[in-house]
């Protein structure tokens, strides 16, 4: 008995030892290793919170210029159709009218412009669509209503800018618009109007 005593105790001794360190050494591991995953965690939020903010900021710029791309479009329209519709009050100044809605379009192109980066390109496209069609009325509108005051268009340009206000202009808006409303919300579904 006294031989399995000591068997025991030599082979034991070292067996428990060795258990105790190994349990020490993956405690220590497991500190170090818990530190380091805390300090990774705390890397990784730190990187999450400045990834968050700057897409935040980014969306609220788009946002700001989508605003400001809106108005400006609703304003170059507006100026475009009391310029150019057919039924006008005498003794108007359509030279001021003329340089009035030629700095409302040019607002519109150059802000457009200025800000292109913040726009996606089917935006960029539809803006471009806008501005022909606003170019196509003003030069229409400008070759049939030549002088200061407005005159009888024997020309029939007139009547073609106009007719291209009411007719080409607002479906170019619309699809202008759509697009810049699913910048702000891109979440809703929006369907385009059938023709």
């Amino acid at each position: 008995m006294e031989l399995i005593t000591q068997i025991l105790k030599e082979v034991l001794s070292p067996a428990i030892l060795l258990v105790a360190l190994a349990f020490i050494v993956r405690k220590v591991f497991e500190r170090a290793l818990d530190r380091d995953i805390v300090q990774f965690r705390s890397e990784l939020e730190k990187t999450l919170f400045e990834h968050q903010t700057r897409f935040s900021l980014l969306h609220q710029r788009r946002g700001e210029v989508s605003s400001e791309v809106y108005r400006l479009l609703v304003n170059a329209c507006d100026r475009l159709d009391a310029l150019v519709h057919i039924m006008q009050p005498s003794g108007q100044d359509l030279l001021g009218k003329k340089e009035a809605t030629l700095a409302a379009v040019d607002e519109f192109r150059r802000y457009s412009r200025e800000h292109m980066i913040f726009l996606t390109q089917d935006i960029v496209q539809r803006i471009e669509n806008v501005q022909s069609s606003m170019d196509e009325v003003l030069a229409a509108f400008i070759v049939g209503q030549p002088g200061e005051s407005y005159q009888r268009d024997s020309t029939g340009l007139w009547e073609k800018a106009w007719g291209k206000v009411n007719t080409d202009l607002p479906p170019l808006k619309w699809q202008l618009e759509h697009s810049l409303r699913s910048v702000l919300y891109p979440q809703t579904e929006q369907s385009l109007p059938s023709n």
